[in-house]
């Protein structure tokens, strides 16, 4: 029974680790990539990458796509680290 307790444990953890590490590191990378899409768009946008950070702030829009990032991309952290610690328990089980 606890063996069992602790898979659960091992699971929960390295599933709220991964939706952590996967949420945060998204969040931040998120206002670079509106700050890229709006160079593409209007080169006379700002050449100057901390001018252009400034403009996105002034103007609200840094944190455009915040939150529907930050719960896709915890959802796709907490999955994805959670499934790959189970395949590897049982690949771990099975293969000699």
């Amino acid at each position: 029974m606890s063996s069992i307790l602790l898979d659960v444990f091992t699971y929960l953890g390295s599933a709220i680790g991964g939706a952590f590490a996967f949420g945060i590191s998204h969040c931040l990378i998120t206002p670079l990539e509106i700050l890229k899409c709006r160079q593409q768009v209007d080169p006379n946008f700002k050449p100057n990458i901390f001018e252009g950070i400034y403009n996105l702030i002034k103007s609200k829009q840094a944190t455009l796509g915040l939150k529907l990032g930050l719960f896709g991309y915890t959802m796709k952290g907490f999955v994805k680290i959670t499934l790959y610690d189970t395949f590897k328990k049982v690949s771990q089980k099975n293969i000699p």
